[in-house]
């Protein structure tokens, strides 16, 4: 559950300021991309925990109004729904995250899932990685697809990053992730020199970038950069887990990285002019709509890098 207040800056460290319009909306980073990927018309099945209370309860009941299949979302005893405290200051957001529940999800059940051949496996940090892991493993064997969203932003294990088909990350993921300290949004050769070095032969990899839009590398190695899409920023909140759902959705369909990330970036903007994280998504017929006459937002190398063997 996002606990949302808006104040007219952020904080410095050891400072307060007033806030106002406090709201409880629905999030968390797994359902937030599982609402954008249904909203996009994939069939979408959540797996998570939530607390046996009154968020919890909320929060079934949000995902299964959106079409979601939620028999493998299981209530714990004893444990509380994970819960963020997102602050928002003109059109960005900082956000503090309380697993709960989530972080009660044993390995074992991965097990007792189903994957299918052809599925794809959308997964965040937000359950213990060595069960992430257990997923993917289980994934693996039936055939399907595995892509890895690794946020809340934090040190993982190679092994984790290695079994994911797919990476999506932002810039201070990849700073993380890259151990350095500062990556420009508008310098896409040294992101594309990070980004290699996280991936091995076959796997793929986007570094979102905001309005800027995403910069990638597919399956072959080749890269591109997709420009962002123009809007009118009122909450950038769970604008990236917009992308990441909309684009596993896209990938759904088709196998086309890029116009999967061109899709996704249509979608991530459109949501930046709603509040909230699950009610800014887009619908897949909203999405069409919207697009129509925005303008793309190019950044210094977007026209100069090419797709490169």
């Amino acid at each position: 559950m996002d606990c949302v207040v808006s104040a007219s800056r952020h904080p410095r460290v050891g400072e307060t300021v007033a806030g106002d319009a406090l709201r409880f909306l629905p999030g968390g980073k797994g359902a937030n991309q599982a609402v954008a990927a249904a909203r996009m018309g994939a069939d979408t099945v959540f797996i998570g925990r939530v607390g046996e209370d009154d968020f919890g309860a909320q929060l079934q009941s949000t995902l299964a109004r959106e079409g979601i299949d939620t028999s493998n979302l299981e209530a714990v005893a004893g444990a509380n729904t994970g819960m963020a405290v997102v602050t928002v200051a003109d059109g960005d957001n900082t956000i503090v995250v309380a697993p709960g529940a989530n972080y009660r999800m044993p390995p074992e059940a991965a097990g007792g899932f189903g994957f299918r051949r052809g599925d794809w496996l959308l997964a965040q940090l937000e359950i213990p990685a060595r069960v992430t892991l257990e997923f993917f493993r289980e994934a693996k064997r039936a055939g399907a697809h595995r892509v890895l969203n690794p946020s809340p932003a934090e040190r993982i294990e190679t092994e984790l990053l290695r079994e994911a088909d797919l990476i999506i990350l932002n810039p201070r993921e990849l700073e993380l992730l890259c151990g350095v300290e500062t990556v420009s949004l508008n310098d896409l050769k040294t992101i594309e020199a990070h980004a290699r070095r996280l991936i091995s032969p076959r796997q793929a990899i986007i570094v979102t970038l905001g309005e800027r839009g995403a910069f990638g590398i597919d399956w072959n190695g080749a890269t591109f950069a997709e420009p962002g899409t123009a809007a009118k920023v009122v909450d950038s909140t769970g604008a990236g887990d917009c992308f990441t759902g909309a684009l596993a959705a896209a990938l759904c369909e088709s196998d086309d990285l890029r116009r999967a990330v061109r899709r996704a970036n249509r979608a991530a903007a459109a949501s930046t002019e709603r509040c909230g994280a699950i009610p800014s998504l887009p619908r897949a017929s909203e999405l069409a709509a919207w697009s129509t006459g925005r303008r793309q937002v190019q950044t210094s190398d977007t026209d100069t890098l090419r797709a490169t063997p």
